[in-house]
């Protein structure tokens, strides 16, 4: 069935709204909201079970996919041993390449647990690409990342190992060391960064290594800024603040295939060209993943409100040690296995000292933060503190609550001014006031009319949970009248 028969928008409004949840896919983040509510009419859900295969290697493309719940694997073979490439999750998308070229499906998809897919067929797909510029660029780009990866991947195994095992991935990650990590899979792309599962060879301890852009190496200061923040991030050993384990650079030779043969970092698939790289804790789930399962419906208040209680206090903690996220969102926000919220990427973070200084890692016309979480004060262009992440956790807040973004529905240009100008529609009705008004505090326009601290925004949203658990506690039972009380009561009745 096609998602507006499965979801039943209210009117045309409420479309644009539910298909905003497309601009989470990366190869859709720039499309115009038209452009979303077009392709969100023509998707049709698909439920896979465990261990089925949506296609396999050399099957002709007639579908391309979006992963809604559930888990998959990338295999280029399944015999004598399935090779496992990469896994996709909530949110990826994947079989474009098919449909683009022509050309027969590369690998095998497997669905490691039961799975939910949002499919589009081949005439639905070339009827989009056909009627939208934006989206025939974006797949362009994505054919030349494509290309430029598989250029890279036969690059290492010529530099690296040649042997049958090492031919038979295919892929760089089963052969890259950064350091002395040893990548094993990729599990995160972005427009700056590309995220690898890997390992210590000495240790065992899975790892998750950040690769980052090539100008932050090369930018004056960066790497000693990059250092720092590392030493900060150590230094705060919160439990809602990623650990952070390492951080080394991809000019100095660190980047070896196989054979141990030093590879060119501009040469690996996926990485942006001679930058950095930091090791931090594997944590491999995130709130933006549990926001896309339970898509359109939020999640529930009490859960919510402890998700929000966590960030908050890993924010004071790093605003204690002078640090400012800056992009605090649901893809930055990892959670451990009892569900306890992890703050992530501090990749825009800016130290308070250098914030006053005006120095910056961004150029100053360029606005930096995502736009659907971003502050005031960052789109306007003003200095930020605090207070500014305070607004995004705010906006997490809100997406928890109602299913959506406060100004779902809208392109990027509409949503910076929204954040400047515009006033969040109301929260559902189940919401409670008390919840509302924490929500509301911590969206307002001028940073002086938010929480002073994040440490002050957790406290109310303890405040706000405990409110809920003593509603939501049975009334009391009345007590019954003792015999000693009998007498007195007849008497009453008598008279």
């Amino acid at each position: 069935m096609r998602l507006p028969g499965l979801f039943a928008p209210r009117d045309e409004a409420h479309e644009v709204q539910l298909a905003h949840t497309l601009r989470r896919v990366p190869l859709f983040a720039g499309l115009p909201a038209h452009d979303l509510v077009r392709l969100w009419r023509r998707l049709h859900e698909v439920r896979v079970p465990a261990g089925s295969a949506i296609f396999r290697r050399g099957d002709a493309g007639d579908r391309f996919f979006i992963v809604k719940q559930g888990a998959l694997e990338v295999c280029l073979s399944l015999t004598p041993h399935k090779v496992v490439v990469s896994r996709l999750g909530p949110g990826d998308s994947f079989g474009e390449m098919a449909l683009l070229t022509g050309a027969p499906r590369a690998a095998t998809i497997l669905a490691a647990e039961d799975a939910v897919l949002w499919a589009l067929e081949r005439d639905e797909f070339e009827a989009l690409v056909a009627g939208s510029v934006p989206l025939l660029r974006s797949m362009n780009r994505e054919l030349c990342e494509r290309l430029r990866r598989t250029n890279a991947q036969v690059e290492v195994l010529r530099l690296g190992d040649t042997s049958a095992s090492a031919i038979s991935m295919l892929t760089a990650t089963g052969a890259l060391h950064f350091g002395p990590y040893r990548a094993l899979e990729q599990i995160g792309a972005g427009g700056t960064a590309v995220v690898y599962h890997a390992v210590h060879p000495l240790t065992g301890e899975d790892v998750a290594v950040k690769v980052l852009p090539g100008a932050w190496g090369s930018a004056p200061g960066a790497r000693t800024r990059l250092a720092r923040e590392a030493r900060v991030l150590r230094s705060l050993d919160h439990p809602n603040v990623v650990r952070l384990l390492d951080v080394g650079s991809l000019g100095d030779g660190s980047v070896t295939g196989t054979g141990g043969t030093s590879i060119q970092p501009e040469l690996l698939p996926g990485v942006p060209g001679g930058g950095s790289y930091v090791v931090m804790e594997l944590l491999p789930q995130s709130l933006s993943q549990v926001l896309r399962e339970s898509y359109p419906a939020p999640l529930p208040v009490a859960q919510a409100l402890r998700i929000a209680v966590g960030v908050a206090e890993g924010l004071d903690a790093a605003h204690g040690q002078g640090v400012i996220h800056r992009d605090v969102k649901p893809e930055n926000i990892l959670l451990r296995e009892d569900g306890t919220p992890v703050l992530a990427d501090f990749g825009l973070a800016l130290a308070r000292a250098d914030a006053a200084a005006g120095q910056r890692l961004t150029a100053d016309n360029v606005i930096a933060g995502t736009p659907d979480y971003i502050s005031p004060e960052q789109v306007a262009g003003l200095p930020v503190d605090r207070r500014a992440d305070i607004y995004s956790l705010g906006v997490v807040l809100y997406e928890m609550l109602a299913g959506h973004v406060p100004f779902a529905g809208r392109d990027a240009y509409d949503t910076f001014t929204a954040h400047l100008e515009k006033s969040p529609p109301p929260l559902p009705a189940h919401v409670p006031a008390v919840v509302q008004d924490v929500v509301e505090q911590a969206l307002q326009k001028l940073p002086s009319d938010r929480f002073a601290t994040a440490g002050a925004l957790a406290g109310a949203l303890r405040a706000a949970l405990a409110s809920l658990a003593a509603e939501q506690q049975p009334a009391a039972p009345q007590e019954l009248l003792s015999w000693a009380e009998l007498p007195d009561l007849l008497s009453l009745v008598a008279a």
